[in-house]
């Protein structure tokens, strides 16, 4: 095979790992419950299992698309794919991003919420931080409802959310 149509066949496989990776993550949606931990809500929550295997593909994906850019950079004739690789790499790492504070917000939820919401006791005599804490399980109610309500995880997972969220 000559040295062109080597290129050109590693440039299709490449394209067509690429649109593989970019429809998936175009449709991905986020992975919730309202059972967790034994206990039944009222709203949806991550499934701890399920958003950790979506962690593990977004990071497998991300190392894919690292790949193809450094092949990208050996080949001629690549017209445009760079571009889209290193602009769905950004978007893939910002959405692991977000993910992770996402998941960490709701952890430290969970611990709050047993706290605060169990014992009467404690409302009343730590009244500011009880104060506090309803804000705050009022706007980890919001985060969860978005990302319940909006379509994929792209959408929901913008550098501005991850900005809100540190």
């Amino acid at each position: 095979m000559s040295e062109e149509k080597q290129i050109a066949v590693d440039q299709e496989k490449i394209e067509n790992q690429f649109n593989g990776i970019y429809k998936q993550w175009q449709n991905e949606k986020f992975r919730m419950t309202k059972n967790l931990n034994n206990k039944e809500y009222e709203f949806y929550l991550f499934d701890y299992g399920q958003i950790e295997i979506v962690i593990e593909q977004l990071e497998k994906h991300q190392m894919m698309l690292i790949q193809m850019v450094q092949k990208k950079l050996t080949s001629k004739n690549f017209e445009g794919m760079g571009e889209k690789i290193n602009s769905t790499l950004d978007k893939l790492r910002v959405v692991t991003d977000v993910i992770k504070l996402l998941l960490k917000f709701q952890k430290n939820w969970e611990k709050l919420e047993t706290i605060f919401m169990k014992a009467e006791d404690i409302q009343k005599t730590h009244k500011e931080q009880y104060s506090k804490f309803k804000e705050l399980d009022a706007k980890f109610k919001d985060e969860m409802k978005y990302a319940y309500d909006y379509n994929t995880m792209i959408e929901v997972c913008t550098p501005e959310r991850k900005v809100t969220l540190v």
